[in-house]
C-alpha cells in the first residue's frame, strides 16, 4: 500500500497539481499507513491472545482517520487519484474546491460518529461507516453538479451579456 501511494503521484498526468499539495499528500500517506499498522497489530495481537478490543479499536481508528482526512480534504488540488473526483470537480476548480470543503465536513462528521460508536461499544459502527460513506457520496455527487452547473450558467450569462440569477 505504501509503495502504491508513493508511486501514484509519479504516474499522474496532473503531477504538478499534486506537487501543489505535496506536504498534505505526504501527511495523508502517513495517516493511512499508520491506521493500517495499528489495526494490523491489533488483529494479530488479538489472534495471539492479547486482550485487544478490536471491535472497539477498529471504529475508533477508522473514525479518527475519517476525521483527520476530512480536515485534509480541502487542501487537495484537482487530480485524478485523491479527493472527491466527479466529472464536474475535475472540470472546474471552483466545483473542486467547494466540493472538497463540503465533503471534508461530512467526513469529519462521519468520523466523529464512528469514534463515538467505538467508544460506546456499539455494534452499529459498521452501519454508521457504510451509511456515512453512502450519504457522503450522494451529497457530494449532487453538490458538485449543482456548483458546476451554477458556474456554467454564470459564465454563459457573462458571455451573452445577460444578468445572472446567481448569488
Amino acid at each position: 500500500m505504501w509503495g502504491l501511494l508513493i508511486a501514484l503521484p509519479r504516474l499522474h498526468p496532473r503531477s504538478e497539481n499534486i506537487e501543489k499539495f505535496r506536504d498534505t499528500y505526504d501527511v495523508f500517506v502517513v495517516a493511512v499507513i499508520a491506521v493500517m499498522c495499528v489495526l494490523h497489530v491489533a488483529v494479530v495481537g488479538s489472534a495471539l491472545g492479547w486482550p485487544v478490543p478490536v471491535s472497539r479499536l477498529a471504529p475508533v481508528a477508522i473514525g479518527a482517520l475519517f476525521t483527520f482526512l476530512g480536515t485534509l480534504l480541502p487542501r487537495f488540488r484537482s487530480n485524478f487519484f485523491f479527493g472527491i473526483r466527479t466529472p464536474w470537480t475535475l472540470s472546474s476548480d471552483t466545483a473542486w474546491a467547494r466540493t472538497q470543503r463540503v465533503g471534508g465536513y461530512l467526513m469529519v462528521l462521519t468520523g466523529l460518529l464512528l469514534m463515538l460508536a467505538g467508544f460506546l461499544g456499539s455494534p452499529l459502527w459498521l452501519w454508521i461507516a457504510i451509511g456515512g460513506a453512502v450519504a457522503l457520496a450522494a451529497v457530494v455527487l449532487v453538490y458538485s453538479y449543482v456548483v458546476w452547473r451554477a458556474e456554467q450558467r454564470a459564465h454563459q450569462a457573462i458571455s451573452t451579456g445577460q444578468p445572472s440569477l446567481e448569488r
